[in-house]
């Protein structure tokens, strides 16, 4: 193994070399124990096969246990005792028939690459370092095509382009390693990365070969000139967990004096990268009357089969105050004492619904409603998704039963054919005066624990767009809320595209 002084000695400029390990729990003594973690990126020197290292050392430092996690999602465990003290760092033997290799423990920001590995009987690196909860390290696994690669270069097939990002210093700055294959060597690189932006669920950061933030320079010099590139990198936002992402995507170039300029696009693997954001298709807030209606505008319907209103209505709030009785746009001031208790939605108005059969203007036949919005551009995302802020203002008045009431969040491809469920909202019992509750797999029976009350809370579903539609069309489906206290209420209608 030899240790990559010039890596080593940046990153180790930002944090001193105290250890911090994993954190777990003992329970006999219910303290907490720390367990001392590495984490690498692999590849063979082929550039054929590539994976993500993870290493931990037992509490007595005796034994380890690793996992090298393939881009194709295959799993190698690894396992050895063969530990010995070499000065104040440990020496870690690994042997198998699956993976081979020696590595030395080291400080925190040191990344140390080991070249004498064999997986499956193939020459291959690592490039490692400990990682710890206050400096992470996150490994990510891409790759490259050098397409204008003159021969006796590889220009056909997938190559190695891998990073392992350290975590950020007081100013927002990273330094990453890169390792990268060619011509059947494996090149080690320096890289920052910085200018990173919160863009709410996710931050993109820009990447840059060199030493310096927001400077492209050198990452390696591999004969005859240098290797350059330049990209960004996404990463999920929040604790980390089963929905960590990481994205990173980017040109490179090598200005060599022998075969000239060459360069291309390198990029993550797909299976750990990040969706992209969302992108919003259609906004409705209820702040003002949509007019007539149009593409960005909405329809309320009477669904009812049998009633004599069957097709488009208008909203009515005119008997609102005195009767409890309303469908439409409405303000607290609108409501009757005693159901103007809600809070959480934004501005000034939300769209209420209240006993449909009991509105003056309407049929008293009128137990199925809808709003409606038609033919929303899809800008060809493939990924559709729905979102919105709901409230009940008497939250134990929904029927279970019999003529069940039920909310649901359906979409349509042909322009309102057919009709298919994103998310209902449903009883959460099978009886009368239940709650209503969030009913992600449109069963008919709503999640008791996320049930809706006086207090607007969002919920959301999402659905495949495969044949690229150009349009969908977007409906609340509203069923037998005809109790005098059976109602529903929403605001901040959003559909988005990824």
């Amino acid at each position: 193994m030899k240790k990559l002084s010039l890596f080593a000695f940046i990153m180790m400029l930002c944090i001193a070399c105290s250890v911090e390990e994993e954190t777990t729990l003992d329970e006999g003594t219910n303290l907490e124990v720390v367990l001392e973690n590495y984490k690498g990126v692999f590849t063979t020197t082929d550039g054929l096969t590539r994976g993500a290292l993870d290493v931990t050392l037992s509490e007595d430092k005796l034994s380890a246990t690793g996992t090298l996690t393939l881009s194709t999602g295959e799993v190698v465990s690894i396992f050895t005792d063969q530990i010995i003290d070499v000065g104040n760092r440990k020496e870690i033997e690994f042997t198998s028939n699956e993976l081979s290799f020696t590595m030395t423990t080291g400080a925190e920001e040191e990344i140390m690459e080991i070249e004498a590995v064999t997986f499956r009987g193939a020459e291959s690196s690592i490039l490692v370092g400990q990682s710890s909860t206050r400096a992470p390290l996150n490994p990510i696994l891409g790759t490259f095509i050098c397409i204008d690669c003159p021969a006796p270069l590889d220009n056909g097939s997938t190559q190695t382009f891998n990073f392992l990002v350290s975590a950020a210093d007081m100013d927002g700055n990273s330094t990453v390693t890169s390792q990268t294959t060619l011509a059947g060597t494996v090149y080690n690189g320096v890289a920052t990365q910085s200018g990173c932006s919160d863009n709410g669920d996710q931050t993109t950061c820009n990447l840059n070969s060199g030493t310096v933030p927001g400077v492209t320079g050198t990452a390696f010099n591999p004969g005859g000139g240098p290797v350059t590139w330049s990209g960004t990198h996404t990463f999920n936002n929040g604790p980390s967990g089963g929905d960590d992402c990481s994205t990173a995507s980017g040109t490179w170039t090598w200005n060599s004096s022998t075969i000239g300029t060459v360069g291309g696009d390198f990029t993550s693997n797909i299976s750990g990268d990040c969706p992209p954001p969302l992108t919003t298709l259609l906004f409705e807030n209820f702040e003002t009357v949509s007019g007539t209606p149009s593409s960005t505008g909405y329809i309320l319907r009477d669904e009812f089969p049998s009633s004599p209103d069957f097709g488009v209505i208008v909203e009515d709030i005119s008997e609102s105050i005195s009767e409890e009785d309303y469908v439409g746009r409405v303000a607290l001031s609108n409501l009757a004492a005693g159901n103007n208790s809600f809070a959480g939605f934004q501005g000034d108005r939300f769209f209420g619904v209240n006993d449909t059969d009991g509105v003056g203007s309407y049929n008293t036949s009128t137990d199925f409603i809808s709003i409606n919005w038609n033919d929303v551009s899809t800008m060809g995302f493939s990924t559709i998704t729905v979102s919105a802020l709901f409230a009940e203002g008497a939250p134990v008045s929904w029927d279970g039963f019999g003529n069940t009431s039920e909310l649901r969040v359906e979409y349509s491809f042909n322009s309102g054919a057919t009709w298919t469920p994103v998310f209902s909202i449903s009883p959460t019992t099978a009886t009368s005066n239940t709650p209503a509750g969030f009913d992600p797999e449109n069963d008919g029976l709503g999640d008791a624990t996320i049930v809706l009350g006086n207090n607007f809370r969002e919920l959301s579903g999402s659905f495949a767009n495969p044949g690229a539609a150009p349009t969908v069309s977007i409906r609340f489906f509203i069923e037998h809320l005809t109790g005098t206290d059976e109602d529903v209420a929403f605001d901040n209608v959003t559909i988005s595209g990824n």
